[in-house]
């Protein structure tokens, strides 16, 4: 169990001649040009020469950071797509972090591990089948100097990105626990929390896994993600919502660990105070937690509707949608009267949320969402072109801009799942059904004339959506003579000759709705 002196001496020769330290620096400096740009025999060559063994014992011992950069540069580059070299530097690189070791050198062989592990899954599989690889670095997870923490939750971090083979072998070796831990462990360089930030994106990737979300609640992992929520900055707190949105999303198990442990307030708070990434984060995982009934009206009562309406309005890319899939969660009805069963008190009910969005113009702008005038504060209206309709337009997408990766891998839970204007279809669907009051306020808000465009125009996503909403809003009789009066019979007609088998059932169903009025 490496267990580094806390306080060593990171030169070990306090007088080195300046003249030999650069030129050992411009060695290994040099070594690191050529190998990066050699091709795979040229790799082998270099290694076969005895550079690995130079490289090695640069980054063990030499005195200066320079130095050690560059022979783990050096190293990491000759096992770049070079598969011979790829087991040689792995095997020496994993014995150097099993043995004792003082900080400062802990600190660089860590380094340079989390560095070979970046250049690609050959290495992060060569160093998955290393034993007692992980053994080792769970040792120095829980050493007791902070830097070292770090780096060996950046080597975890290198070695789980992407990889399912890997991210397994973490969470079945013991890797999750410490890594929970180290959410509390704030270790600052460069205005940066090294220890938390490696470690949260590592139980990122991890997250992957349904086994490995299990254990991260299991290590009781929830509770310091929440807290890191109202943490400072801009980083820590997308993280962290960012983990909850992948369990938040598989399992009502997993939602409920987030709402027992006070997850709901944090979220709303931040669709307000986070960066545009965090917000569209908190909306999503909200938008998950609001599909189990008996959360519906807590979100409410915190307050989450009015700055869900707000982000219907934002121009990034994704976030109009999950805004708008979370008023649908909440505009739900399904569910409630289990809810009642299970003990739990219902606040309000659906119709009473219903009118409370509508009571913050959720309604207006998810009406505006239907043509895209929800980014241009429902000013310009667009037309869909006859060739092409709506999908030409790329409505949702060209008026906004994408969050900007944060690491390897993080863009997969950001972005457009369905399009901005199915999503805002399919919340006036959830908002219209049952709920006469409401029925009513959509029509009377000009929803009827975008709702028919993409049953005309729209994708097949949205004519289906649109013509649940259709069938709801026909079911009165008032409301089925303001159909005919806006000509939709001819284009429920088109849509149940052309559309899909679903789209025409509802077609169906609304034309008949229409035939009894």
């Amino acid at each position: 169990n490496p267990n580094p002196n806390p306080n060593p001496n990171p030169n070990p020769n306090p007088n080195p001649n300046a003249a030999e330290l650069s030129m050992i620096e411009e060695s290994a400096g040099a070594m690191w040009a050529l190998a990066a740009d050699s091709p795979q025999s040229s790799k082998e060559a270099i290694a076969t020469s005895g550079a690995i063994g130079m490289l090695m014992n640069m980054l063990t011992n030499c005195n200066t950071k320079k130095s050690a950069d560059n022979a783990a540069g050096g190293l990491a580059a000759l096992a770049e797509k070079c598969l011979e070299n790829i087991k040689t530097i792995v095997r020496a690189q994993v014995a150097a972090i099993g043995t004792r070791a003082p900080p400062w050198r802990a600190i660089r062989l860590l380094s340079a591990l989390a560095l070979l592990c970046n250049t690609g899954k050959p290495s992060q599989d060569a160093v998955s089948h290393e034993e007692n690889v992980i053994k080792y670095l769970v040792d120095w997870l829980t050493t007791t100097n902070k830097e070292v923490q770090a780096q060996a939750a950046r080597v975890t971090l290198a070695l789980a990105s992407n990889n399912k083979g890997t991210q397994a072998l973490v969470g079945n070796d013991g890797g999750i626990p410490p890594l929970v831990k180290l959410l509390e462990v704030k270790y600052m360089e460069d205005g940066v929390l090294e220890a938390q930030r490696f470690s949260a994106m590592a139980l990122w990737h991890l997250a992957t896994l349904p086994k490995n979300r299990v254990a991260i609640e299991a290590a009781r992992g929830i509770k310091p993600l929440i807290s890191m929520l109202a943490d400072d900055g801009e980083q820590v707190p997308l993280l962290a919502a960012m983990i909850l949105v992948r369990h938040a999303n598989h399992g009502s198990e997993l939602i409920g660990a987030i709402v027992s442990a006070g997850g709901i307030i944090p979220l709303v708070n931040l669709l307000s105070s986070g960066t545009a990434a965090s917000k569209q984060m908190a909306a999503s995982t909200l938008a998950a937690i609001g599909a189990v009934a008996t959360n519906r009206d807590e979100i409410v009562a915190a307050n989450a509707i009015l700055p869900l309406v707000n982000l219907l309005k934002s121009h990034e890319l994704g976030t109009p949608e999950a805004a708008a899939r979370a008023l649908a969660s909440l505009a739900r009805a399904d569910g409630e009267e289990s809810a009642d069963d299970s003990g739990r008190k219902m606040l309000g009910g659906a119709h009473y949320r219903h009118a409370s969005i509508h009571m913050a113009a959720g309604v207006k702008w998810l009406i505006h969402m239907l043509d895209g005038s929800n980014l241009t504060k429902g000013e310009h209206r667009l037309k869909p072109p006859l060739t092409g309709g709506w999908p030409s337009l790329r409505v949702g997408v060209a008026g906004c801009h994408e969050t900007e990766e944060m690491f390897p891998g993080s863009q997969v839970d950001f972005g457009v799942k369905i399009g901005m204007q199915e999503q805002g279809a399919q919340t006036i669907a959830e908002l219209a059904y049952g709920d006469y009051s409401m029925q009513d306020t959509i029509i009377e808000l000009g929803g009827l004339a975008p709702l028919l465009s993409l049953v005309r125009s729209g994708s097949p996503a949205a004519q289906e959506f649109s013509a649940r909403a259709l069938w709801y809003l026909s079911m009165q009789i008032h409301n089925q003579r303001v159909f005919v009066t806006e000509a939709a019979v001819p284009d429920l007609v088109v849509l149940l000759k052309n559309g899909s088998p679903q789209a025409q059932m509802l077609a169906a169903a609304t034309l008949s709705e229409i035939a009894q009025g």
